[in-house]
């Protein structure tokens, strides 16, 4: 009986990167990664009352994703959908970094409104929906050219936003987080909602996020015109124009601004020369100013 020929080791160990490397390719290409992709857009819409899609996606060997022409609509009004937000491309890759910790994953870079946003996203390994960490780190957001925000939020803001936030996740829930936040906008001009405007050299702020909630410790504008401090807290919603503000600001104008003003300045400085203090409650496309 002829002894049957053995394979040497050698060809065993090429043969099985081959079949590992075989799979990964038929995989990447074969998988319907374009469906996983609308369906987990459709899962992050669902945790909010808007509509996330994307024109255009495109797969780059090995595991890149770049999502193109993205847009964040009106939830509520399918065929006279609103558009909120324009980003012009997704950039994701993933990361294996944490694995030990049960965690995976995902590098993402925005081009949104002249500038960028970057960041980290990590996933519970055993439970992929919920999301554990999340940083961002935002660069020269011209926000000028975010026309919405005038609709939504009754502001008007030119000038550069950069900043970071870093943000735990406890229970899968985007709404109930832990963590902290900083921002600098650049020298640019301001209107608040029928307030006569006004420039600014830079507002910076800074504050920590507290399950549904955000804490404002602290946001200074910087102006020949006015100085101005605000604290208070903001109560998240599910429709971010229906987040509750409640913040106290202490405003300190100068002449040229009061004039601006009218009579206005005499209601809100009365006989107090150092300035004023106001109340800022309501919901945001809502405010109500009165002051203390």
């Amino acid at each position: 009986m002829q002894k049957q020929q053995e394979i040497p080791k050698k060809y065993l160990f090429f043969l099985s990167l081959y079949g590992i490397f075989a799979f990964i390719v038929f995989t990447i290409v074969l998988f319907p990664k374009e469906d996983l992709i609308r369906n987990t857009l459709q899962q992050v819409s669902q945790q909010f009352d808007y509509a996330i899609s994307a024109k255009k996606i495109r797969f780059r060997f090995p595991g890149y994703i770049e999502l193109n022409e993205v847009s964040i609509n009106d939830n509520n009004n399918v065929e006279n959908s609103k558009l909120y937000f324009h980003i012009d491309s997704i950039k994701i890759r993933p990361k294996l970094n944490q694995l030990f910790l049960k965690k995976i994953g995902l590098f993402f870079k925005l081009h949104l409104y002249q500038g960028n946003l970057k960041g980290n996203l990590y996933f519970d390994l055993l439970h992929p929906k919920n999301i554990k960490d999340f940083f961002c780190k935002a660069q020269k957001i011209q926000l000028d050219k975010i026309k919405q925000s005038a609709e939504l939020f009754k502001v008007n803001l030119t000038g550069n936003l950069s900043g970071e936030a870093k943000v735990k996740f406890t229970q899968g829930n985007l709404l109930k987080g832990v963590g902290d936040f900083n921002f600098y906008i650049s020298p640019g001009k301001a209107q608040i909602m029928n307030f006569p405007s006004f420039s600014f050299q830079k507002i910076k702020g800074t504050g920590n996020i507290e399950q549904e909630k955000i804490n404002i410790q602290s946001v200074r504008i910087h102006s020949n015109e006015l100085q101005a401090q605000m604290t208070g807290d903001l109560h998240l919603d599910r429709n971010i124009i229906k987040s509750y503000l409640n913040a106290k600001v202490r405003l300190n104008f100068t002449k040229e601004l009061q004039k601006k003003l009218g009579p206005l300045a005499g209601f809100l400085i009365g006989k107090n020369k150092e300035g004023i203090r106001l109340h800022i409650k309501g919901n945001l496309n809502n405010l109500s100013f009165m002051p203390i």
